[in-house]
């Protein structure tokens, strides 16, 4: 207990003040209220890969230019079915792309997995690899 003194005569005895969250730093409501918001949205990695629709404009540049650049364009003028795309926003774009290719015969059917760069228009193919059907 401490004492506040009111005048010279009379003592006011006070239990000491126990410190509040707001008064530690953050408040204990708004850190609970952020870790759920966290779980709620943690489907979403920030800096991660996330899915791309399959039409996306962009997705199907990135696999065309992969098909035409990756074995000297080996793969550029056959038939193609992007089954995944994802994209990392870094300096530029990372995407990584699944593409089934379809020669003329079945039995030609090729997997391809890319991982391509864009950086702001100037794409590189950074990784591929295929694998048949």
């Amino acid at each position: 207990y401490y004492s506040i003194f009111r005048n010279k005569s009379q003592k006011l005895n006070r239990p000491p003040r126990r410190p509040q969250s707001h008064q530690q730093g953050v408040p204990m409501r708004f850190l609970i209220h952020f870790f759920s918001f966290l779980g709620l949205t943690s489907a979403v990695m920030v800096g991660g890969f996330s899915e791309v629709p399959l039409d996306d404009k962009q997705a199907l540049e990135a696999t065309e230019f992969g098909l035409r650049t990756w074995k000297g364009g080996l793969h550029h003028e056959k038939p193609f079915e992007l089954t995944s795309a994802q994209r990392q926003v870094v300096a530029g774009l990372n995407w990584k792309i699944a593409v089934t290719v379809h020669p003329n015969l079945p039995s030609d059917c090729e997997k391809i997995d890319l991982t391509i760069y864009d950086r702001f228009g100037s794409m590189s193919v950074t990784d591929a690899s295929s694998t048949p059907c």
